[in-house]
């Protein structure tokens, strides 16, 4: 159940993972005067993402028939 959840969301958790540590990196070399900005671009990238992908894959699907 949890393995289907993994291959079936991977990039999505792949994309999560980048994000955040984007955003720490953004906030320990720059600093927290960005960090707060960049974290908000971040959360809105993820669900750009996410929002992209579902629409690919339900473009497939009504692709296919």
């Amino acid at each position: 159940m949890f393995c289907d959840f993994i291959l079936k969301f991977h990039r999505l958790i792949l994309i999560a993972v980048f994000q955040t540590l984007n955003y720490f990196y953004i906030s320990f070399f720059i600093g927290r005067r960005f960090a707060y900005p960049m974290l908000l671009i971040t959360v809105f990238q993820t669900f750009l993402a996410i929002l992209f992908h579902y629409h690919l894959a339900a473009f497939r699907l009504s692709d296919a028939f």
